[in-house]
């Protein structure tokens, strides 16, 4: 306080909570400063920050487990924000992170694909290269990967966080490169048993480098990456058959997204356990981990994933349109 360095503020805050504070606490810690830092942004008149605070909260708010609903009404007031403060290069940033809530909410068109009415994919492509926006490049990418992965597109998954990591070098610090790595060994461990003899050790050398860093960054914040680091060596055991390992770092990723609150993350356990299960023939386990799942990915806002496992599991879901029926009157 012995310099008025109040146009500092949004600066410093924004750059320590979107580059820094991830690899040492849990991600909500960072949505309230970089609140902050857009509302001193606003007051001392540094648009510009306060913009890139909004859309960065845009994607941060997305990865910290909050409901989605909660997530996509806060990511569209900011971005209206940005719209009115003409800052485009923010805008498309927070655009793709509210696409991404947007799909898995099933509000916008098909969960196949990242397009969408109020989504030109290969227009912002286009924009985004033409303009470096490399941050927001790296963002596409992962996104579609997140959407791609969880919809069971392996070889879409896998090329779409191929291309996120051609930005790696130049974007490090970035929590963006945390994620893909997670999503990355899934889509490849997901992939496994399509691929010949000679990919499949490719693929595994692949997860081993990246569970390395993965393991690296647990050490420092297990909050965020320890759970991700069990999920991956969970199906990692699970492609070598080392059953009891699988049952193990299963239990260990569900009880850390549990307790860290990543929701999206205990669902996505909880399915990719059951799913372990159900291949084993062990019906009953399976049924119980795939209803936690549904309740989780419920919980979340997930509604396109809810209907998804409806789909692909209907010997285990009552259908919706039944259920209605079943209600005493």
């Amino acid at each position: 306080t012995q310099f008025d360095s109040r146009e500092l503020k949004p600066k410093v805050y924004l750059v320590y909570n979107f580059f820094v504070r991830h690899w040492k606490e849990h991600v909500r810690t960072t949505l309230q400063p970089l609140l902050e830092a857009f509302q001193s942004g606003i007051e001392v008149g540094d648009v510009e920050y306060a913009c890139y605070s909004a859309s960065f909260y845009c994607g941060y708010v997305f990865l910290s487990g909050e409901s989605l609903e909660i997530v996509s009404q806060s990511q569209r007031a900011y971005l209206d924000f940005i719209r009115k403060s003409k800052q485009e290069f923010q805008l498309y940033f927070g655009k793709i992170w509210y696409q991404l809530a947007l799909k898995l909410q099933g509000k916008a068109g098909e969960k196949d694909c990242f397009e969408s009415q109020d989504f030109d994919e290969a227009e912002v492509t286009v924009f985004l290269q033409k303009n470096n926006n490399h941050v927001s490049l790296i963002s596409l990418n992962l996104c579609k990967t997140i959407l791609s992965y969880l919809f069971k597109n392996y070889p879409q998954a896998i090329a779409n966080a191929e291309l996120a990591l051609k930005y790696e070098k130049i974007l490090v610090g970035l929590i963006q490169i945390a994620q893909i790595n997670f999503y990355y060994s899934l889509s490849l461990l997901g992939q496994y048993p399509t691929l010949n003899p000679a990919q499949q050790k490719e693929a595994l050398k692949i997860v081993e480098t990246n569970q390395h860093k993965m393991k690296h960054w647990a050490e420092h914040a297990p909050e965020n990456y320890q759970h991700k680091y069990e999920l991956v060596q969970a199906e990692k055991a699970r492609i070598l058959n080392q059953y009891i390992e699988a049952m193990e770092h299963y239990d260990r990723a569900i009880q850390g997204a549990r307790e860290q609150q990543y929701l999206q993350e205990e669902a996505l356990a909880y399915e990719l356990a059951a799913e372990f299960y159900y291949a084993l023939g062990r019906q009953e386990i399976a049924q119980t981990y795939l209803h936690k799942a549904h309740f989780c990915y419920g919980s979340w806002g997930a509604t396109a994933k809810v209907q998804d496992l409806e789909t692909r599991y209907p010997q285990f879901f009552v259908p919706a349109s039944t259920r209605k029926s079943i209600i005493p009157r």
